[in-house]
């Protein structure tokens, strides 16, 4: 669940950019927007960090460490909740959520993100 939602991230913040430098309002593309700027940088931070609990998670289950389990479990709570909410504000930014999901991420990260987003719940 944790890769499926850093991938979904990943991709969000991509498509996020891409879409601020093609996008005008006023007269120039919205990557001048220092607000914009900074929700692209904060939607960053969300993916690194969790990108670094689901590694660190990972090399504890590898080395058989006795807290493998907890960190594993906390590296997929915080790796879904913070890229479900990168991926939700990519769609705010898109303004249209469904259909830029659906360009983007595959439908199985669609209903894991909105499962999540609901009830608090994965698929796996």
């Amino acid at each position: 669940m944790s890769s499926c939602s850093l991938g979904a991230a990943q991709a969000s913040i991509e498509a996020a950019r891409d879409h601020l430098k093609v996008r005008k309002q006023f007269g120039k593309t919205l990557d001048k927007f220092q607000f914009l700027q900074f929700r692209l940088a904060e939607m960053a931070a969300e993916l690194v960090a969790s990108r670094l609990m689901v590694r660190n998670a990972a090399r504890a289950l590898q080395d058989n460490s006795p807290d493998a389990v907890a960190l594993c479990a906390m590296a997929k709570l915080l790796a879904t909740q913070k890229c479900s909410w990168v991926s939700f504000v990519f769609g705010v930014l898109e303004l249209s959520v469904l259909s830029c999901f659906s360009s983007v991420l595959s439908p199985v990260a669609i209903v894991n993100i909105a499962l999540y987003s609901i009830i608090g719940c994965s698929t796996d």
